[in-house]
């Protein structure tokens, strides 16, 4: 016990060892014995504390958005207020990002979800819905010069569409060969169809009226194709087993329904008036369970096996196949960017060491500039904004060819650069000058000293703080995601989605992170021993 000086019985290593899965399982299970009476009924719950908490994304301009006011604001909030003020209590909306909806309700830190929550066969074996409040038709947006005229020419193009909601699976049923590029959100994946590193974007009706008005006479660059691709109904998702809360959340919807208030909230929102200039042609309806989006290949439709064997089933073939391509992605994202930082990191060293003060002052510069500017914002201008300085060739052929990964590659090898440069050039300056001046004395040139006198030593005494930056580097790479490249923790974020294991997935993402990271660590100590020169 913490406080108790003088312990009578220490306990063994061997008895801890015995009785801890013991010891865990007990407070696994009282906590979800707590979890569950907490839970017992969601209704009484929430009328007992007089607030309903009502999670909506909070920058998904207009269901939910951060207002000049700093307020949250949005047609998803007006239907959180609405549905509270008919059960009688009052709403408490919270922002939530579109990855951690269904996490978060199942978690209990909301009481219901609103946040665009489209309904599927899939997320309904881990959430109820309640009667679909809004219905979302899905287009496909081109650029009207490559001559992309129906839904079929896509098969074979690049398709960009956001990441965590349900763009994917319609494109995957509607064009079955095309190649799809996930970004973080909408103004990036427009942007990439804008670039042509994109061939199209799926987006959401509301989301493409936004545009093309926002657009004004530039809209006529780009089209929509006809038909819609799929429509997404949205309902409000609430805990499996609350029977009466969802019931009361029913009531109250055909009550907002028969009133005109849901029409009400459309016309504030999207109607004639407004940027969208929608009509609402939905009323608030049971959602049908036949025809809904067909689940990703590989998706649980029953309820999952207890125990290991429920964290297991994350690892589907499917799944599987996408953590190795994506560990594979990392692996070659970190070693074309190692050789990049350190072959263009020692060249800066070196030109810094010459003493000439106009090199010495630029390769200062460009150390600081790296270094000031986040290496996010180093990967969106590289993939964004430099790619589009080549020649129209190059760019057809990076995009063709998996351009997020050769610029993600450049943008992080030339970040590290930076600190690689700074690491070698402390290395050069440990090393005595007098073996500057024995090299000369005896013949050798600037570059021939450095070459096999001094950048050797120097070397022997930066790996130390190299390998460190190897093992930044390598987790670096996992910023590359949001310009579409599919490595390790892109594929965790799919396998997230697809499957609503969000502990289980990147709890082994993250052990596979630590399993790199520990081989970069050992092999860098292993080459410090083999170029360690012991004392005399």
């Amino acid at each position: 016990m913490l406080g108790v000086k003088k312990v009578q019985a220490p306990v063994s290593e061997d008895m801890m060892r015995k009785h801890f899965p013991a010891v865990v399982a007990c407070i696994v299970g009282l906590a979800s014995i707590v979890s569950a009476s907490a839970s017992a009924d969601e209704l009484a719950d929430v009328k007992a504390k007089g607030t309903m908490s009502c999670g909506v994304l909070g920058s998904f301009e207009p269901f939910g958005f951060v207002s000049r006011n700093r307020e949250l604001q949005g047609y998803d909030v007006d239907m959180c207020n609405a549905l509270a003020k008919r059960i009688g209590v009052t709403a408490e909306v919270r922002p939530m990002a579109i990855d951690a909806r269904i996490p978060e309700l199942q978690a209990g830190r909301v009481d219901i979800m609103a946040a665009g929550l489209a309904y599927t066969a899939q997320r309904a074996t881990q959430v109820d819905f309640s009667d679909g409040y809004y219905v979302s038709p899905h287009i496909l947006a081109v650029r009207v010069d490559h001559g992309i005229n129906k839904v079929s020419d896509l098969n074979g193009r690049r398709i960009a569409f956001t990441k965590g909601g349900i763009a994917e699976n319609y494109v995957k049923k509607e064009v079955p060969g095309a190649i799809l590029v996930g970004l973080e959100d909408t103004p990036t994946a427009f942007t990439s169809m804008a670039q042509g590193k994109s061939d199209a974007i799926s987006v959401s009706e509301e989301v493409a009226s936004r545009l093309v008005n926002k657009l004004g006479p530039a809209a006529t660059q780009f089209k929509i194709l006809e038909p819609p691709i799929g429509s997404e109904i949205w309902g409000f998702g609430v805990r499996k087993g609350e029977e009466p809360f969802l019931k009361a959340v029913n009531i109250a919807l055909e009550d907002i329904e028969r009133s005109g208030e849901a029409q009400q909230i459309f016309d504030k929102w999207l109607g004639p008036n407004t940027l969208y200039k929608m009509t609402r042609e939905f009323k608030i309806s049971p959602i049908p369970r036949t025809g809904a989006v067909t689940p990703n290949k590989g998706a649980q439709k029953a309820a999952p096996p207890a125990g290991w064997k429920g964290h297991l089933s994350i690892l589907t073939p499917q799944n599987i196949k996408l953590l190795a391509s994506g560990i594979a992605a990392t692996v070659i994202l970190s070693v074309g960017s190692w050789l990049l930082a350190f072959i263009f990191g020692t060249f800066l060293a070196i030109i810094r060491m010459t003493r000439i003060r106009v090199l010495e002052w630029l390769v200062i510069a460009f150390v600081e500039y790296q270094r000031c500017v986040p290496p996010l914002v180093h990967i969106f201008l590289w993939y964004f904004g430099v790619s589009n300085l080549l020649p129209v060739g190059l760019q057809q052929v990076a995009n063709a060819h998996h351009g997020e990964m050769y610029f993600a590659a450049l943008a992080i090898g030339l970040y590290y650069a930076a600190y690689v440069s700074e690491d070698i050039r402390s290395g050069l300056r440990s090393v005595s000058y007098g073996q500057h001046e024995a090299a000369r004395a005896v013949g050798f040139n600037y570059l021939s000293a450095m070459r096999y006198i001094i950048m050797p030593q120097a070397l022997r005494n930066a790996i130390p703080p190299m390998v460190s930056g190897s093992v930044l580097l390598m987790k670096t790479t996992s910023l590359a995601m949001v310009v579409g490249a599919v490595e390790l923790t892109y594929a965790t974020k799919e396998i997230a989605n697809s499957t609503f294991k969000a502990f289980d997935i990147y709890g082994l993402s993250t052990a596979i992170y630590v399993g790199i990271a520990l081989a970069l660590m050992w092999a860098g100590a292993a080459l410090a021993r083999r170029f360690h020169i012991p004392s005399r």
